[in-house]
């Protein structure tokens, strides 16, 4: 009898262990989560080569963007450049920013690069404000403005510049008026005016004078660029 009662005692505690065995079994493993194809386009996005501005891609001449300005300058994949026919100096790029040093070594002007193009953006060839209200250029709907901005050059620096002053009148027809003056301490002097058509689109002004498109930058904040050099 006492055999017996052994034997049952050992039978169940074998099944008990059994019992404690099953319950540790590992949970199924999950899948792994898919990425989504926001989360696959925004990695490829961040792996996109950055073009990265040299000497050599910037090499070539540049001719102003002007009707009334025949000026060109000459960037060499050796870091010299030409401005016109009188100055002469070295570059250094500082991402888009093109740095121009005399032969002794001082920063005369600077420029920033952009799609085929080159501009200025020393204030003095910038149309920044308005001359009624000191606003930037403020388009309606349509893209048009009545707004005038002057640019005053007290020292232009700028090899066959004559005039010291830039009036540019904008009006809400789509047309414009662009005046060159000579201007003294006291006075200015409108001596050539100009008449033509404009649109502005996105982050350009495009003013049409004799059938010809002169385009200028507009900068995050609607300051506009008009000495826009192309490269030829």
């Amino acid at each position: 009898m006492k055999k017996i009662v052994s034997l049952l005692l050992a039978l169940a505690i074998c099944l008990a262990l059994c019992a404690c065995g099953s319950s540790d079994e590992a949970p199924a493993t999950e899948p792994a989560e898919t990425p989504t194809e926001e989360a696959t386009e925004a990695m490829e996005a961040t792996t996109e080569s950055v073009e990265v501005l040299t000497a050599e891609s910037v090499a070539g001449t540049y001719k102003a963007n002007l009707w009334f300005l025949d000026h060109t300058i000459t960037l060499n994949a050796n870091t010299s450049y030409d401005f016109g026919t009188t100055e002469k100096g070295t570059f250094k790029l500082n991402g888009n920013c093109i740095d121009f040093y005399n032969k002794e070594g001082f920063v005369n002007r600077q420029y920033l690069a952009g799609e085929n193009c080159i501009y200025q953006v020393e204030t003095a060839w910038v149309f920044d404000k308005d001359e009624d209200y000191g606003l930037a250029f403020s388009p309606d709907g349509n893209g048009m403005a009545e707004q005038t901005f002057v640019a005053r050059m007290v020292d232009t620096n700028m090899p066959g510049c004559d005039f010291s002053q830039i009036v540019l009148d904008l009006n809400a027809d789509g047309s414009f008026v662009l005046s060159l003056g000579h201007r003294s301490s006291t006075t200015a002097d409108i001596t050539e005016n100009f008449e033509g058509t404009y649109t502005s689109i996105d982050s350009t002004i495009t003013l049409t004078y004799n059938g010809q498109d002169y385009p200028m930058i507009l900068n995050d904040s609607n300051h506009i660029h008009f000495m826009v050099y192309n490269k030829t």
